[in-house]
Order: structure tokens, then sequence, then C-alpha cells
């Protein structure tokens, strides 16, 4: 019960809008993730500690705090989300087109300057928005979960939302394994 509130009031606080944030620097994330495990660690009551001889304590480390409570740091979690959320809109591209012509389409400065942001993979380049990039990143991570994926042939998420075969096989890709790899 107590991980069950955990999980609704704190982590879905915690992490709600961070989807829609560009990525952050590490030092937000750390931040985040010292605020869970503070959290964790006053839930446990005590259980974070080990005692060593008569007048020394040691704290457990973060990842059996968050063994302990099965979650995940907060990166990873809302990695898990943008993934979830890259399937859906690769399931449904149409649905979708306007937000992905914004995160992912070429910009226009003006009228004569055109600006292209990917290469001829589809992969975003330096002049792809902040967001792109990340989409890509989440996408590499989705890719790499097809049991017939190659590393070093990753395409590009542009390139991935025009090849039909490609989106639908990405779409049944079980994303749950993200999270048993902590």
């Amino acid at each position: 019960l107590k991980r069950l509130m955990f999980v609704i009031f704190v982590q879905s606080a915690l992490i709600s809008g961070l989807t829609a944030l560009p990525p952050l620097p590490d030092a937000a994330w750390q931040a985040m993730e010292a605020v869970q495990c503070r959290l964790l660690r006053a839930l446990w009551k005590g259980g974070a500690v080990v005692q060593h001889g008569e007048d020394k304590i040691r704290s457990k480390p973060n990842t059996v705090v968050r063994r302990h409570w099965r979650i995940l740091p907060v990166r990873e979690e809302v990695r898990v989300l943008r993934v979830r959320r890259l399937q859906r809109w690769m399931k449904t591209p149409d649905h979708y087109k306007h937000i992905l012509a914004v995160i992912l389409g070429p910009s226009k400065l003006d009228e004569n300057e055109h600006i292209d942001t990917s290469d001829q993979l589809g992969v975003p380049n330096e002049n792809a928005t902040p967001w792109a990039t990340q989409m890509q990143s989440d996408f590499t991570t989705l890719y790499n979960l097809l049991e017939e994926a190659d590393a070093a042939e990753v395409p590009g998420v542009i390139a991935a939302f025009r090849d039909s075969e490609l989106r639908q096989r990405l779409q049944i890709v079980d994303v749950t394994v993200l999270r048993s790899a902590f």
C-alpha cells in the first residue's frame, strides 16, 4: 500500500509534464532523483540504513532503495513514458501530423532561407529542435529493443515514420523491458 501511494501521489507528481520538456541538464535529473530517494528512504522508516558496529551507521545505496520499492530513477521512468508516446504516434501518425511537423519538420527563418533539420537518413542534425534530438534518442532506444535490430544501422526517426513496415514492428515492442533493466 505504501508503494502504491508513493507512485500515485509522489512519483506521478514528480514526472508529470517532464515528457513535454526539452532535454534537461544532468543536474536537474540528479536533483529530482535525490528528492525521490530521500522520500523513499523516509517511507522505509530506517530500513535504508545498515549498522556496522556500535556507532557506525551507513546508508544503503540509492539503487538498493529503489530496487526495494521497485521504483525506477526519474530519468528512466520519463524515458519509458516518452517511448510509449512515440509508439502511440507511430501507430496513427496522421493523428499527430501537426505536432510531428512542429518537432521534426524543417524550419524557415524568412522567405528566402530554408534550413534542413535532418540528414538524408532522417536523423535530426544540429539545426533540429531539442525535442527532435530527444525523439531520435528515444527512437534509438525503442529500435534497439527489436530482436533483429542492428545497432550500427539505426535509421532516423523521420525515416521511420515514413516506413510503414518498420512502424508496425515498433508498435508491438514491449517497453516494459526498459523497466526490467533496473
